[in-house]
């Protein structure tokens, strides 16, 4: 079976440090602290770009934003740079700012500090501050050759069989 075919319509990758890469088995520390790359493949099928955070949190809850807005464009949603989100359980609105990476688009989420301040507002405290930075820059290093693999043992997917209402 070609490892490549998968019965989703898209999923998420993500990496971040401490994490094992389950591809080469190494540990993870290539982003700054409290910043990863997590990211949907696949939503081009519907002819929209990619989604994209960069702020660290439970890999579950970035997994569950993404699937969010996978779910939408796959019912017909379309979403584009300078559009605001809100997600229950987030406490402040979700920016939408556009990236290229690699001649991907992208539509990074922006989320706000703790004072409610985003990355253009004075004082945005650190990661928050980050996040309109290119991938590359938030970055230290890359011990890991497999680049932008999940380094997990599972890969968190959003099955188009499964409930949409979970």
């Amino acid at each position: 079976m070609n490892e490549n075919k998968h019965p989703f319509e898209w999923i998420v990758i993500g990496a971040m440090n401490g994490q094992t890469c389950s591809v080469c088995g190494k540990t993870m520390n290539d982003f700054l602290p409290q910043l990863c790359s997590f990211e949907t493949y696949g939503l081009f099928k519907f002819g929209h770009p990619e989604f994209e955070a960069v702020i660290q949190m439970k890999p579950e809850t970035l997994t569950k934003l993404l699937n969010l807005l996978g779910i939408a464009v796959a019912a017909g949603a379309r979403f584009k740079e300078g559009e605001t989100i809100h997600f229950e359980g987030v406490d402040d609105e979700v920016h939408l700012k556009e990236f290229r990476c690699d001649g991907q688009k992208y539509l990074r989420l922006i989320f706000s500090d703790s004072d409610g301040r985003y990355p253009e507002d004075a004082g945005c405290k650190y990661p928050f501050n980050m996040q309109l930075k290119n991938i590359d820059e938030l970055s230290t290093k890359n011990e890991c050759n497999c680049s932008r693999v999940f380094i997990g043992k599972t890969l968190y997917q959003k099955n188009k069989n499964d409930d949409e209402s979970k």
